[in-house]
Parts: structure tokens; C-alpha cells; sequence
């Protein structure tokens, strides 16, 4: 028979029996437990779907720059498009090229980078896997329906999407079969899905669908990447868990020795990629600067100053190299009225000249390379602050100065911006300028710019008018060293 006790004193306040054998409602729950809320969240996706399906009014596609097939799909009844979309397989690379062509144009590339190669190369995968169909099907209908605004594509995406949670979940669950790699590729697309508005208010978030795969793939160790589009994959994800770190300042998995090594044997020797082996320390030096100021170190925020120096040092050689081998051929500076589209979506004209890119990766990376700086220079300013200069220690440049650095690297970002806000830019522009565009907004609110800072919102809205929103990343509060750091920070500095 069951025994029941009057509980803790909170349940004894509301008269509240308790079995002995579960926990007490009086607690409240730990903050590591693990919850599996897979199932709840695709049924909610599917019920969400049909509901709004019956009520949205079907709107006509534009057949301008469509292919023969994507003519014939969209000349359709909504019914017979979507069962030729899930099944019309003869068709499939015709489709996914016009997929890919919405999300990622082919265009000259000058900086070419592998951590965005995988996106061309899922075109091609002759795969049957369930768990990969329907992360292809669901990212295809998304991208499809957010470039031409079709409600229809939209309420099915979102059907597509909690498919592909279930067929993930269950080949995550089961115990008696490997996973193959084709799941990775399963969810990152789902990943991607996240940063499409019509996705991202329903689904489980780009942060967790991250979370999930760096996880998996540390389970299945860096020997794991055997083959050419797992190694695509792993740079892509890479590229995330670095963008991820240097928002909450914490370690990520991938600064190891042994994924360093493995980082180089899966690229190609490409800047992208070199700009990444040094990027991928900059967390973990953050997390080590928050542990530093917490215990008022100084000899250890000396040592973190100078390793931070050592990285900028590295960046400016990165930067070199890329001057020496492509020089102007990159970018130039114009005026910001030969960018019509940006002009009409953004009224304020406080950045009169601004950065035109040979191609997106371009923009990227002199991006990225800005927003690394900038990074660094603040971390900076913020130990000097915590550590006066003294004679054992002086800094490389004054603390006004410093401050004169940092601004001048957020505003070469802020130049960068309406490039990939173009509609040459495609969903990958904006998908890519959501990192260093927050943050710029959380520097100028800092400064209490608020021009600048209205600026950067507009910037933003033109982004969500587009179908796409940032996501949401928790940003917690420095209490401790995280596993990353404990296990591979040591003492680099």
C-alpha cells in the first residue's frame, strides 16, 4: 500500500498528501533535469499546422526565375502540389536547385568558404532515410514559401517540420541501430529552419537544435568524419557553436586539440576556415575573463590581456594574407544610394558610404574579422578597467584609445550590413547578419546612441519583413566554470 506523509512545510500549508515514493511539490525542480519534450512539441506543431491551414486563403506564386517543374508544381491545386513536392523524386535536384538558388545563389565567390558548402551539396544526396527527407522536404517548402509570402507553404512547412522532430526523435531513441550520418545532416536543416519566422514560433529553436547535434557528434568522437559531407556539416556547425559562444562567453567543444586537428583535415585551406581555427578561442577567453574579474585576479587578468593580444595579433596576419592574395577585389566603399532596396526599406542615412561585397562569403568574413575585433577590444577595455596599469604591466595603447578602436570596428560592421541586406544577398545575407547586427544594437544602447541605435532596429525590421527573426539564446549569468572550460582552458595564457 502506498505511504503518504503531510510533505514539507509548504505542502503542510496547503494540506497536500505525498507519496513517499515521488518527490515533493513543495521542492522545486532541479535545474539539470532533462526533460524529453520531443513528442509534445510535434504534436503541438501539427495541430498549429492543420488550424491554420483551413483558415489561411490561398495566394498565387510569382513564375518569374522558376524553373519548368516549379512552374508545373505551382500551376497545381494546393492538394496535388504538396503530395508532387513529397514525392516527385525524378524531380528532386531540379527542385532543391531552385531551393538553393532562394537560400544561397551561386555567385562568383572571391573568399569561398566551406562552412556554408554543405547547403549546394544536399541537392545531390541520393538518400532514402526517412530522417533526411523530411528535414529536406521541411527546410525546401519553408524557404519556398518565405521567397514567394504563400501562407499555404508556410501552414505546411510547419506539418513538414514536426515530421521531421518525430523522424529524428526516433532514430535518436532507438538503441539497436547506429545513427547514420545523414541524421546530423537531418538536424542541421531543421536548425536552419529555426531562423524562418514562420518555423521559429512554433518550433524547439536554433539554440537547441545546436546543442543537439555538437552533442552527437562529440558521442560519436572526431573519427567520426569520414566522409566529404560530414565534414561539410562539421564546419557548418562549427561556424554555430562559434557564433553561440561569443554571444553567451562561454567555451565551446570544438577548441580541442583534437577537433583543432580534425578542423584542418576536414577543410580545405580556405580563409573561412583559417578564420575560424582562431575564432574558436575567443570564448573560451571570454569565459575565462568573467572567472577573472568575479575573483578580482589581477595577475590572471594580466595573463588573459596578453593572451587576448596574442589572438588580435593573429587576425591581423588572417587579414594580411587576405589583403596580399585578393586585395581590392573584395569589397569597395560607394555610396549607400547605389543600394536601392536597402534605401527603401531604411529611411535613416546616418552611414552615408557603406561596403559593396563581390559575394555574401566576402561580406562574412570581413564581417566576422570586425566583429572578432570588436569582441576583443571591449573584453579589453572591460580588464583594464578591473586592472590598472601598473609598472609590471602596461597596456598597448591607452584606454581612450581602445575605445577609439572599438568604434571604429563597429562602425566597418555597421557599413557591411546593407550588402546583406540586399535581396542579392538572399536568406543566407540575413541569416548572416544577425549576429554581428545584435551585436552592434546592444553597443550603441550601451553608448546611448539612439540614432544609432534606431538605425540598427530598421535594419532588423527589414530582416523580419523578409520572413526571418533572430533567434533566442538564453544568456546566463556567469556562475562558475562550464565543462568546456574546466576540461580545456588549462592554462593557454
Amino acid at each position: 500500500m502506498t505511504k503518504w506523509s503531510t510533505g514539507c512545510d509548504r505542502c503542510r500549508q496547503k494540506k497536500v498528501k505525498v507519496c513517499e515514493g515521488s518527490q515533493c511539490p513543495g521542492y522545486s525542480r532541479s535545474p539539470f533535469e532533462i526533460k524529453d519534450e520531443t513528442a509534445r512539441t510535434v504534436q503541438r506543431i501539427k495541430e498549429v499546422s492543420h488550424a491554420r491551414e483551413e483558415i489561411i486563403p490561398v495566394l498565387h506564386l510569382p513564375h518569374h526565375d522558376m524553373p519548368e517543374y516549379v512552374r508545373h508544381v505551382h500551376s497545381l491545386p494546393p492538394t496535388m502540389r504538396i503530395q508532387m513536392m513529397n514525392h516527385g523524386r525524378e524531380n528532386l535536384v531540379i527542385f532543391m536547385q531552385h531551393i538553393r538558388d532562394l537560400y544561397m545563389p551561386d555567385e562568383p565567390n572571391v573568399i569561398k568558404g566551406t562552412h556554408f558548402s554543405y547547403i549546394p551539396t544536399i541537392a545531390t544526396i541520393e538518400s532514402s532515410d526517412p530522417t533526411l527527407v523530411a528535414a529536406r522536404d521541411a527546410f525546401a517548402v519553408v524557404q519556398l514559401g518565405t521567397s514567394h509570402k504563400n501562407q499555404v507553404l508556410l501552414a505546411h512547412s510547419r506539418q513538414l517540420y514536426g515530421d521531421a522532430l518525430a523522424k529524428i526523435r526516433d532514430v535518436l531513441t532507438n538503441r539497436t541501430r547506429l545513427f547514420p550520418q545523414v541524421t546530423l545532416v537531418a538536424i542541421t536543416l531543421v536548425g536552419l529552419c529555426e531562423f524562418f519566422t514562420a518555423i521559429s514560433q512554433d518550433g524547439e529553436g536554433w539554440n537547441s537544435h545546436i546543442t543537439g547535434a555538437s552533442q552527437l557528434l562529440a558521442s560519436w568522437g572526431s573519427f567520426s568524419l569520414d566522409t566529404p559531407l560530414a565534414r561539410l556539416v562539421f564546419n557548418n556547425l562549427r561556424n554555430s557553436i562559434i557564433i553561440r559562444g561569443l554571444i553567451t562567453r562561454q567555451a565551446v567543444l570544438f577548441d580541442s586539440p583534437v577537433w583543432l586537428d580534425q578542423a584542418t583535415q576536414s577543410s580545405t585551406e580556405d580563409p573561412a576556415s583559417s578564420l575560424n581555427d582562431i575564432m574558436v578561442h575567443i570564448p573560451a577567453l571570454l569565459e575565462h575573463s568573467d572567472r577573472c574579474l568575479s575573483k578580482r585576479d589581477q595577475q590572471a587578468i594580466t595573463e588573459t590581456l596578453h593572451g587576448a593580444w596574442s589572438l588580435k595579433r593573429r587576425l591581423k596576419t588572417w587579414y594580411n594574407r587576405i589583403q596580399r592574395d585578393f586585395g581590392d577585389r573584395t569589397y569597395n566603399e560607394v555610396d549607400v544610394a547605389s543600394l536601392p532596396r536597402f534605401c527603401a526599406d531604411v529611411k535613416s542615412r546616418i552611414f552615408p558610404s557603406v561596403f559593396n561585397f563581390t559575394s555574401f562569403h566576402s561580406a562574412y568574413q570581413h564581417c566576422m574579422y570586425w566583429l572578432s575585433n570588436f569582441i576583443l577590444s571591449d573584453n579589453d577595455i572591460r580588464l583594464i578597467d578591473a586592472c590598472p596599469p601598473t609598472d609590471n604591466f602596461k597596456p598597448r595603447l591607452k584606454k581612450n584609445q581602445m575605445k577609439k578602436e572599438r568604434l571604429q570596428y563597429v562602425i566597418l560592421i555597421c557599413q557591411s550590413l546593407p550588402f546583406c541586406a540586399e535581396r542579392s544577398a538572399a536568406s543566407i545575407g540575413r541569416i548572416g547578419v544577425l549576429c554581428p547586427l545584435w551585436f552592434c544594437q546592444e553597443f550603441f544602447r550601451s553608448e546611448q546612441s539612439m540614432a544609432h541605435l534606431a538605425w540598427c532596429r530598421e535594419v532588423y525590421e527589414v530582416i523580419v519583413n523578409a520572413g526571418l527573426s533572430a533567434p533566442s539564446i538564453p544568456l546566463p549569468k556567469y556562475s562558475g566554470d562550464t565543462a568546456q572550460y574546466r576540461t580545456r582552458f588549462g592554462s593557454r595564457f
